[in-house]
């Protein structure tokens, strides 16, 4: 394990926090110590380890405050270490690190445990400032936040502890009862009391202790309890082990996880025992009171609001986060109706409305933009629950979603829509027709020359459209012979032709509800045009050898390089058909048409070419862009992926130079340098762009041709700071 103190502006006597990474990159521990050491007063102590198990070994020592850990570890995965630890029962929190954001790998991480995800990308922007208070960048934020989440959650054990402890001092009965009715825990007077083992209480309910007389009564009451109610005042009588009956009096109450009951609670006492059982009960509320003081404390220290409302929806009391989240002081809105502390700016107010009506929905929380009366506006989510302590009174819970929404309006403006690489004018006409289109079933023909990424443009089309869960079959019609081809799309029967030996699904069956791609499709024989023309007209569709139709619903896209019009007057493609797949057309550009795409593209093949070669090529040298960037590229963007891929292989070092390029592109002409690319100082070039992209990092670095871990290496070593 190697260890890693940043340093800090923070005091001698400060407590450092103790951080684990587990990430088989050591670039990331470079990365992670730098934006730690520039975080701010707090100070850390960073321990590194590579490997899975070392990792492993790490966690179970359980002597670090928090753990950064890499979805990727080699050929191993951080998922599983995480599911092995946590199952072992580690009590550290886990902050998984992803390098492109996958939301699958984030809600899977969240489900096993992780309290929070950070992209690796994204992990040293900095955060807006708080008033006076600097508030770092995002990672020092997420370590911030699963350090005060742990001590938060080790308070509420201890506060649980004290609970037992009280209950297990006390003379009075406490029971708890699952919602089935079975005796999930009883202290030692209810023991005592009852005649029961702790063995022989796992083996009880509700009717086994109940006097028959009182069954019926106490079963109602039971429902109503589940129900959310708090109930004072409850007489019954228990029956003892040994058939003694027992007058009780008591109350019960719900306990509550994610507005789902789990269990009652209750405390009863023995009425013979009256004036014993009031004075132990007087200091059991004083225990009970001071609890309540220590969990309000707790409260105030959490990010999530805390709202309490009396029965006529006035706000009764308001935790010191809602301070942040609603952005007005706790004493102003103390008094004020739910409905004008929450009036939402947008269309939300109708389902805001219905959470109140009916409390406690599982998973329902409602999205809601406040502005305050400074005119800045919160995104924030309301989730409401019963007051168990106050009939008609409500529990409202407040999510801080502002950063979740900045961070969703950032992901707008990317540069990648599904696989479809670029931000260049013609790409986002081609982005927003998709958008558009997905939402449609209209066939769509889509146009373009030879490595464009046709079947790219198909595939977006499929997986942001309804019939994103159903089958994609892409079929490449250019070469197949005509009975090939006919078998292919539309299926056979046994002994249609010589070969067919059992009867075949078509790809057209194979892909019902989904959609299906046809490449070159202005290259199929005219009579498979014909039954083409019949699928797109009847939706259905015969296979060869049989006589009777079959209906089919899929999406039909189709994809050509060829002119259709000219086909037409050549007689070699049928009019009719023409009109029916070009009901919406998309045409993609060549590459050369949007060459301020080719840095974008080529960050993206050099990310591919490093995972498929274990290569550590990052970096494209100012001189091999402008070639790049000059070159006509005939065979577009998959011309470009090849060369890339080629020039990674060739590659000795980290930097693609020129001499790495495949020949057939240094041997073309040599236009003039344009000057976005002449040759510029490195200190230059690095202010220049950090300029263009208003001091972002990620966009910096893509335009130059180079990684981020290159760039902060550049960036430091000409003393270049954010600020400038």
């Amino acid at each position: 394990m190697s260890k890693f103190a940043t340093a800090s502006q923070s005091e001698p006597s400060a407590i450092p926090i103790r951080v684990l990474l587990i990430d088989d990159d050591e670039d990331v521990l470079v990365l992670v110590s730098a934006f730690l050491e520039e975080s701010g007063p707090t100070t850390y102590e960073l321990d590194w380890v590579a490997t899975y198990d070392a990792g492993i070994e790490a966690l179970t020592r359980a002597d670090h405050d928090v753990c950064l850990l890499d979805f990727r570890l080699g050929a191993e995965n951080g998922i599983d270490l995480l599911r092995e630890i946590m199952a072992n029962g580690c009590t550290i929190p886990i902050i998984m690190l992803t390098a492109q954001g996958d939301a699958a790998v984030d809600a899977d991480a969240m489900s096993l445990g992780a309290v929070d995800y950070v992209d690796k990308t994204k992990m040293g922007e900095r955060l807006p400032r708080v008033s006076s208070v600097n508030t770092g960048n995002t990672l020092e934020r997420s370590i911030r936040y699963a350090v005060s989440r742990a001590r938060t959650q080790k308070a509420l054990r201890e506060s649980d502890q004290r609970y037992r402890d009280l209950f297990e001092n006390t003379s009075d009965l406490i029971q708890s009862v699952g919602p089935d009715g079975t005796i999930l825990y009883v202290n030692r007077a209810w023991m005592s009391t009852l005649g029961y083992t702790s063995e022989e209480v796992k083996q009880l309910a509700i009717p086994d202790i109940i006097h028959p007389d009182d069954l019926e009564h106490c079963t109602n009451l039971f429902q109503r309890i589940l129900a959310g109610e708090f109930i004072n005042g409850i007489e019954t009588r228990f029956v003892s082990k040994d058939g003694r009956t027992i007058s009780v009096e008591g109350s019960t109450s719900c306990q509550l996880e994610d507005g789902s009951p789990v269990a009652t609670r209750g405390i009863f006492r023995d009425v013979t025992q009256r004036k014993k059982a009031e004075a132990q009960l007087s200091d059991t509320l004083n225990q009970v009171q001071k609890s309540h003081d220590d969990m309000l404390s707790i409260l105030n220290q959490l990010r999530l609001g805390v709202i309490l409302t009396d029965p006529d929806g006035g706000v009764a009391f308001a935790s010191r986060s809602c301070e942040d989240l609603l952005g007005r002081r706790r004493e102003e809105v103390i008094g004020l109706h739910w409905a004008d502390l929450l009036s939402s700016e947008d269309s939300n107010n109708a389902q805001l409305k219905g959470l109140f009506e009916t409390p406690h929905q599982p998973e329902k929380r409602v999205p809601i933009r406040i502005r305050s009366t400074k005119g800045r506006s919160f995104w924030t989510e309301v989730e409401v629950g019963n007051d168990p302590r106050v009939p008609g009174g409500n529990i409202i819970l407040l999510y801080d979603m502002t950063e979740v929404h900045t961070l969703r309006r950032q992901l707008d403006g990317k540069a990648q829509f599904e696989d479809l690489i670029g931000k260049s004018e013609p790409m986002k006409l081609v982005y927003e027709q998709i958008t558009q289109l997905a939402r449609v079933d209209a066939t769509v023909l889509v146009e373009g020359d030879t490595g464009t990424g046709k079947e790219l443009v198909a595939r977006a089309l499929h997986y942001t459209s309804h019939r994103k869960e159903k089958p994609f079959i892409a079929v490449n019609c250019a070469g197949l012979t005509e009975s090939l081809l006919g078998s292919q799309l539309f299926g056979h029967k046994k002994g249609a032709f010589t070969g067919a030996i059992s009867d075949h699904r078509g790809v057209f069956e194979e892909a019902e509800e989904g959609s299906i791609f046809l490449d070159e499709i202005g290259d199929i024989p005219p009579t498979i045009q014909s039954s083409l023309l019949r699928v797109l007209q009847e939706k259905e569709i015969t296979r060869l050898g049989e006589s009777i139709p079959r209906k089919v619903d899929v999406r039909f896209i189709a994809a050509t390089r060829r002119d259709l019009s000219q086909e037409v007057e050549k007689g070699a493609f049928r009019d009719d058909l023409s009109y029916r797949i070009r009901v919406a057309q998309i045409h993609l550009p060549a590459l050369s048409e949007r060459r301020e795409d080719i840095p974008l593209l080529v960050t993206s093949f050099l990310e591919k070419s490093r995972a498929s070669t274990g290569k550590s090529v990052d970096e494209v040298d100012t001189k091999t862009m402008g070639i790049l960037m000059e070159h006509p590229w005939p065979g577009n963007v998959r011309e470009l992926e090849n060369a890339i891929e080629s020039a990674v292989i060739k590659c000795q070092g980290t930097v693609l130079r020129p001499k790495d390029l495949p020949s057939r592109i240094l041997d073309q002409p040599k236009p003039q340098p344009r000057t976005i690319y002449r040759h510029q100082p490195d200190k230059a070039r690095l202010l220049s762009a950090l300029e263009k992209t208003r001091g972002n990092h990620a966009a910096a670095a893509r335009a130059l041709g180079i990684g981020r871990s290159t760039l902060y290496r550049k960036l430091k070593k000409h003393g270049i700071r954010h600020a400038e």
